[in-house]
């Protein structure tokens, strides 16, 4: 039917085709056959990098600062001079302990001057200084008068004693004086009595001196005090009996006025 060449040539070409289909046959047999233990790999995408976002700065917490105190006002100290009436009563009590010494009132009895009374007499002039440098110095003054002249009046009849009388009763009424003419009418009079079983008191109400004069009065009754000193030391050089005594009381005087003075 063909011819031997044409033949040949078929022949040929179907065995290359037949190993051609085998080929591929092997091909797609060994491409499904994956083995069991040849990792699936699935690629991975490249990460994705996020630009960094700039971070907002936190907002420090707000300090609220503490309240500042109100500072408390000082308390404040009521003048000496402005003292209520009823405050008076107890002026002393400040000073426990010392409480004044006077003298007893002798004055319906007669009795010689010796040691022991002008001792006494001294005494009671000190004590007054003590008296009434504890009360408001407005009242200091005439406190010193209203105590020259309590000493005075109940001092004992007696000659000599009369010779202390007259000089403690003149300057009573010179420091009295001095008292009224610098006197202070915005200010009370006032009584003092001093606290304990054996009480002191004034013989009669005080008058207080004007601020800006007591200074000059305080100054005037100590000069009063040291006249006084001296009149007394005068009367000792004329009486030799009662020399001492009269001394005694002197430098009781002397010793209130520096007391004054300081």
């Amino acid at each position: 039917m063909f011819s031997e060449p044409v033949s040949a040539a078929l022949r040929l070409l179907s065995r290359a085709a037949a190993g051609a289909l085998f080929v591929l046959c092997a091909f797609a047999a060994t491409a499904q056959q994956v083995p069991d233990d040849f990792p699936d790999v699935t690629p991975t995408p490249p990460p994705v990098t996020t630009p960094d976002v700039p971070t907002t700065p936190t907002t420090p917490p707000v300090t609220t600062p503490d309240p500042t105190p109100t500072p408390t006002p000082p308390p404040v100290s009521s003048p000496d001079n402005s003292l209520s009436r009823s405050s008076f009563s107890n002026i002393h009590e400040s000073l426990p302990g010392v409480i004044p010494v006077f003298g007893v009132d002798q004055s319906n009895q007669v009795l010689p001057l010796d040691a022991t009374l002008a001792a006494n007499i001294a005494t009671s002039i000190s004590a007054a200084v003590s008296f009434c440098e504890a009360l408001p110095k407005a009242y200091l003054v005439d406190c010193m008068g209203e105590r020259l002249d309590w000493i005075a009046t109940t001092l004992p009849a007696g000659t000599a004693n009369d010779e202390i009388r007259k000089v403690l009763d003149d300057a009573s009424r010179k420091i009295e004086k001095v008292a009224r003419e610098n006197r202070d009418r915005s200010q009370p009079r006032i009584r003092v009595k001093t606290p304990g079983p054996n009480p002191v008191s004034t013989s009669r109400p005080l008058i207080a001196v004007k601020p800006e004069a007591q200074a000059a009065a305080v100054a005037e009754t100590a000069a009063i005090l040291e006249e006084a000193s001296a009149l007394l030391l005068r009367s000792s050089s004329r009486s030799q009996e009662h020399a001492e005594h009269y001394r005694t009381i002197a430098a009781a005087l002397d010793s209130s006025a520096l007391l004054l003075r300081s």
